[in-house]
């Protein structure tokens, strides 16, 4: 009988075993995906929104097309099937809504910023608990219909709708070609993609395409480095050293 090799005998490390058991989904790749509803194709998706502190996905922007004439519509991750029931395949995004739910919803303006005067209407219309009320996870209580809240949750809700006209919902497509700075300010590269992880819908990895003439490899820079992102000079700035892993 033929003895193991090192390679066979070496248990899997925590990092291998989460680099096999966790899957990715790039922004890029989810462009232009089909999205089905209950009742037929609902349009394709348009764009992600994030929450700009926590890198999660707040919204899929799907552009209706033909059926709500080209109006954009958010459908939060909520909404969306669970990867073990084949919500995310290859070519398409699964829905557990059908088009007169979507249609009602409350309308968004296309290119309007997503305040949280809008969030508060979008989530009373779909009888959920926003992301903001209770819990102590990106994702909130999460509620649905909404649950029944403490006192302490209730604060939290009240100190977040202070915030009632700002925007902390921000665009990746948007974030596209976004220049790269160390803290030092140096350019280290160019915004190419994101990793956004399936079933918790967190951007993971900002991927990198290197301006460094001589290390032109993409490489990924974990969102915990960031320290600022300047929305109308178009850059974001990473604590250094940067915390990276390379694409190759």
């Amino acid at each position: 009988m033929p003895t193991p090799t090192e390679k066979e005998q070496r248990e899997d490390s925590p990092e291998d075993i989460a680099r096999k058991t966790i899957r990715y989904r790039t922004a890029s790749e989810m462009s232009g995906m089909r999205v089905e509803g209950i009742d037929g194709s609902l349009g394709k998706v348009a764009d992600i929104l994030i929450d700009d502190r926590t890198w999660a996905v707040r919204y899929v922007v799907v552009e209706t097309r033909s059926w709500l004439s080209g109006r954009q519509v958010l459908i939060t991750p909520r909404h969306i099937l669970d990867v073990e029931e084949n919500a995310i395949r290859r070519d398409s995004l699964t829905v557990n809504l059908d088009r007169e739910r979507i249609g009602n919803a409350p309308l968004l303006k296309d290119g309007a910023p997503i305040s949280r005067r809008y969030e508060e209407e979008y989530f009373l219309y779909y009888k959920q608990d926003a992301y903001w009320f209770g819990g102590s996870d990106v994702w909130g209580a999460g509620g649905t219909p909404p649950i029944p809240h403490t006192p302490e949750e209730q604060a939290r809700h009240d100190e977040a709708m202070k915030e009632i006209d700002k925007c902390h919902v921000r665009s990746l497509e948007a974030m596209q070609r976004y220049e790269v700075i160390a803290s030092n300010c140096e350019i280290i590269g160019e915004v190419s993609d994101f990793l956004i992880t399936e079933g918790d819908w967190i951007v993971r990895w900002v991927e990198v395409t290197s301006s460094d003439p001589f290390h032109p490899l993409d490489f990924c820079i974990n969102p915990g480095a960031v320290k600022k992102i300047d929305y109308k000079a178009k850059t974001i700035t990473v604590a250094s050293p940067v915390n990276f892993m390379t694409t190759a």
